[in-house]
């Protein structure tokens, strides 16, 4: 081998691993400007406990808490004991506003869930700040529901969406508690 080629395989090896390594800390950036750049949104259902008798009308809202997020959109998905709790309509939160397209405005008495999702496409609406009310439920106690405690929790599925994320951001569903008490005895 000539010295031209020895000189040119060191320099090709030296090159392949400054790339290598330069590879690796750009890599390990981006991962630390990601994990900073995805801060916690959480959800949850206000009040979280409230006590009624059966056939008594209530509501509960859900709220969200953006963190320094933008969110442009949220899957709200909610299971509700459907032998306790009826739900008679839903309304977008007074927070909401600015989500102006909807995916889902539903809900199902027989199987104990609802599902809405709404969402922008421009991203200048986006929502953030704390307590932001996106959907207010209003619903009733059924008249032949037993005395007990009856979760309203979020499903699995239940996600949202923010400007510059491609990802779900949400990282905390707190859901609540509807305590059925025995009606007064007249």
């Amino acid at each position: 081998m000539n010295k031209t080629k020895i000189v040119l395989i060191i320099l090709g090896v030296l090159v392949l691993i400054g790339g290598v390594v330069v590879g690796a800390i750009l890599v390990k950036n981006n991962q630390d400007i990601r994990e900073k750049a995805a801060p916690a949104t959480t959800i949850y259902i206000t009040p979280a406990s409230q006590s009624k008798t059966p056939g008594s009308s209530f509501t509960f809202s859900v709220n969200v808490d953006t963190s320094s997020n933008k969110v442009t959109g949220v899957d709200i998905r909610i299971n509700f004991d459907p032998k306790a709790i009826q739900i008679t309509s839903l309304q977008k939160g007074t927070g909401a506003l600015n989500l102006d397209q909807t995916i889902s405005n539903t809900f199902d008495n027989t199987g104990g869930s609802i599902a809405y999702a709404i969402f922008t496409l421009d991203s200048s609406k986006a929502i953030s700040g704390s307590s932001i009310e996106i959907l207010k439920v209003n619903a009733t106690v059924k008249p032949s529901a037993s005395a007990g405690n009856y979760n309203i929790s979020f499903n699995p599925t239940t996600a949202a969406s923010a400007t510059q994320e491609g990802q779900n951001v949400l990282i905390g569903k707190t859901p609540a508690t509807l305590t059925v008490t025995s009606p007064n005895p007249t």
